[in-house]
């Protein structure tokens, strides 16, 4: 029996870290903690993606000069470029070392969703089937989960949401996949997830008491601040492919995505407009980019040297701290033979 895997694709702040569990909890294997990224104060309850994942994604990030929040698509056939064929064998290794063994697993990197198709390429070459679960988030609430975060930049967030959503969709068109409302699964998670195991041809658990108590214990209700509708989207002047895809994906959620064969059509008109626009932004998001990359080199270096620095006084004290206890003892030293001399 081969391999099977679960890819999970979506935006950051679109609820896939909470899904990314449950789908652990259900038996697909991510890894053990010490792969995993630590929570942090703004996802307490934790990423639940590796590490090594992020890093592999980072490298590819480097390669084409981007950040994580890149609004330009990547070239049709970008993952199949003979300088591609590194990081091809790069992944291959990551999936061999992290899975071996394992029937069925799962990761997840938001950026898996601009990022897939060397994941499908390479996992087919390895003969690992894959399904993508797609997590849907309205855009409004997952640019005020940015906002909370202190990161004000609305249009450019409702940007990557459009780019992260259209890559993965183009990249899985045509493959076995479910889709996934974030609200819905809050509301709903077993209802939801048996859903979605069913359409990708999951088995659910035959007892799954211990499962529901877990999730018990996980869903909280302030793992989601805010929850818009469609109308809101509208209202708050989000530009029209955003709100045409919201309203796709949407739909998406019920299931029929599969049996609709306008889906992706639908889907790919929608990137061809956008991707179209986002070219004349291309070269700059790569300057942008590079001056991002080169402030945040400095900044390391300049925390380094500050670290130095501290360090180097750190031994500057205790070297002035001994020099006075030797002179103190010296000092007493000298009294002492000045007394006995004297006596």
């Amino acid at each position: 029996m081969g391999q099977k895997s679960i890819c999970i694709l979506g935006m950051h702040r679109s609820g896939t870290s909470a899904i990314t569990r449950s789908i652990n909890l259900l038996g697909a294997y991510i890894g053990e903690e010490h792969d995993l990224v630590p929570p942090e104060d703004y996802n307490p309850e934790g990423f639940w993606e590796r590490s090594d994942v992020v890093k592999f994604h980072e490298g590819l990030q480097r390669k084409f000069g981007l950040s994580w929040d890149f609004v330009v698509p990547l070239p049709e056939g970008w993952h199949l470029a003979e300088d591609m064929a590194p990081y091809r064998e790069e992944l291959k290794g990551l999936v061999t070392r992290a899975f071996a063994g394992r029937p069925l697993w799962a990761w997840k990197d938001p950026r898996t969703s601009v990022f897939v198709d060397i994941w499908k390429e390479v996992l087919k070459e390895m003969g690992v089937e894959t399904v993508f679960l797609h997590i849907i988030r309205n855009p409004i609430d997952v640019v005020r989960s940015f906002e909370r975060r202190k990161m004000l930049n609305r249009g450019g967030m409702l940007a990557v949401w459009l780019n992260y959503n259209c890559m993965a969709l183009r990249a899985t068109a045509g493959l076995r996949r479910a889709f996934l409302h974030y609200d819905t699964f809050i509301k709903d998670w077993e209802g939801e997830l048996s859903r979605c195991f069913a359409e990708l041809g999951l088995d659910w658990p035959a007892d799954a008491s211990a499962f529901r108590a877990e999730m018990a214990q996980f869903i909280k209700p302030g793992m989601r601040h805010s929850v818009s509708t469609i109308d809101d989207l509208r209202n708050y002047g989000a530009p029209r492919p955003v709100v045409e895809l919201y309203e796709l994906l949407e739909g998406a959620c019920s299931g029929k995505a599969s049996a609709d064969g306008a889906f992706d059509s639908k889907a790919e008109k929608i990137f061809n407009e956008y991707a179209e626009y986002a070219y004349f932004f291309s070269d700059y998001m790569k300057n942008l980019c590079s001056r991002t990359e080169a402030l945040k080199n400095g900044q390391e270096a300049l925390k380094n040297s500050q670290e130095a620095l501290k360090k180097k006084d750190a031994e500057t004290r205790a070297y002035e701290a001994e020099f006075r206890r030797i002179s103190r003892y010296v000092d007493e030293i000298e009294k002492t033979c000045i007394g006995e001399g004297g006596g």
